[in-house]
């Protein structure tokens, strides 16, 4: 095996095509070069060795040791493909050593990749399927949890982006994109559950089916810095039974999603600053028998939903109401930098108590506005 991958790096060099080295930042005590035989090569990998891809598409089930990497070599187009075993295209364990980087993975005969528990780096790799299989999974049964980083890394047209069960990610730049599938769970492009600690800097989540952000569960946490969530078809960022105060929102922009733009239930302690949130787009709502309602809001606070924070935030363009307080408990504090447009401004109903925000931007509809406000079935 070592000797044809020596051939191999010879013939690749000389015919000019690809450069079958360590692509530049990968650190690798020694590597294999191949062509084929990917399982192979992992099983015999020793730790911190580097398994180097030449171009093609490689079919099965793989597993990435402990304190090994996986790359494409310089210049090679790499595609990961499943054998149909119903296992993941790439299983990874992970270790301090442990890099993926710039391949390409079809998720439309096994689920992308499957993350148990870390630490790895995911460098430059895409992962897109049929929607009918997860793009990437990260969760914490076999170990304890250790950070998972995403850099330039792109989830696109499969059941669920990035859904991280329990486990510990951190994504930087890169896209989710346009999750959808048949499931009561499938559509949404990053879920966060299970006491999940996630991390999304410079992100973009658009175009999903479902929620483009979903936080679920107690302990759970998520960190959204300069993100951009747009566009997806049933709530931009939806926070559900998370009452420990994990969740932040700095910077970036909530905008085009259909219903509400952030909505929260039955969660505690969240803090939005200096965020946009804007152009939520109006969708028939049941409210009776025979009757409908246009039903698009930035911000939506219902039951449950306490102790939150939104510092200059701008709620501006939203179908309906700007900012809505249904329901909603108490140590709520509004100091918004801009509220205009739509048809209402802020509206508090049905009970909302103790919300701090300026008297003067409270409209009054005269009637309650009817929502969709029930919790969201979470992929596990």
């Amino acid at each position: 095996m070592r000797a044809l991958a020596v051939a191999l790096l010879l013939t690749s060099t000389a015919c000019g095509l690809q450069s079958a080295k360590p692509p530049a930042g990968l650190v690798c005590d020694s590597f294999t070069v191949i062509g084929e035989g990917l399982s192979e090569a992992l099983t015999a990998a020793r730790p911190n060795e580097c398994v180097i891809l030449l171009s093609g598409t490689y079919a099965g089930a793989f597993e990435l040791p402990s304190d090994v990497s996986l790359a494409a070599a310089n210049g090679a187009m790499v595609m990961l493909t499943g054998d149909g075993s119903g296992k993941p295209v790439l299983t990874v364990r992970g270790g301090l050593r442990s890099t993926v980087r710039g391949l390409k993975i079809d998720s439309s005969r096994g689920d992308g990749v499957a993350i148990d528990p870390g630490p790895v780096n995911l460098i430059g790799v895409t992962v897109q399927g049929d929607t009918s299989r997860s793009a990437l999974t990260s969760t914490c049964t076999k170990g304890t949890c250790e950070q998972v980083t995403l850099e330039d890394t792109e989830l696109v047209k499969c059941s669920t982006g990035l859904l991280v069960a329990g486990g510990v990610v951190r994504m930087v730049r890169g896209r989710v994109a346009e999750m959808g599938g048949s499931g009561l769970s499938d559509g949404s492009g990053v879920v966060a559950s299970r006491g999940a600690r996630v991390t999304l800097e410079s992100v973009t989540v658009e175009g999903n089916k479902q929620a483009g952000v979903l936080v679920d569960g107690e302990a759970t946490a998520l960190t959204l810095d300069q993100t951009h969530v747009r566009a997806n078809l049933e709530r931009g960022v939806w926070v559900q039974n998370a009452p420990d105060g994990g969740v932040q929102i700095m910077g970036g922009t909530i905008s085009e999603n259909r219903l509400v733009g952030l909505g929260v239930r039955d969660s505690s302690g969240l803090t939005l600053t200096s965020v946009e949130i804007s152009a939520t787009q109006l969708v028939e709502v049941p409210v009776g028998v025979g009757a409908k309602e246009n039903v698009g809001d930035g911000v939506g606070l219902f039951e449950g939903a306490r102790d939150i924070v939104l510092d200059l935030v701008r709620t501006t363009g939203n179908g309906r109401a700007q900012i809505l307080a249904d329901g909603s408990g108490a140590g709520v504090r509004v100091n918004p930098s801009e509220v205009s447009g739509g048809q209402f401004r802020v509206v508090v109903q049905r009970g909302a108590t103790a919300l701090e925000v300026p008297p003067a931007l409270i409209d009054t509809p005269g009637r309650e506005l009817a929502t969709k406000s029930a919790a969201v079935p979470v992929s596990q």
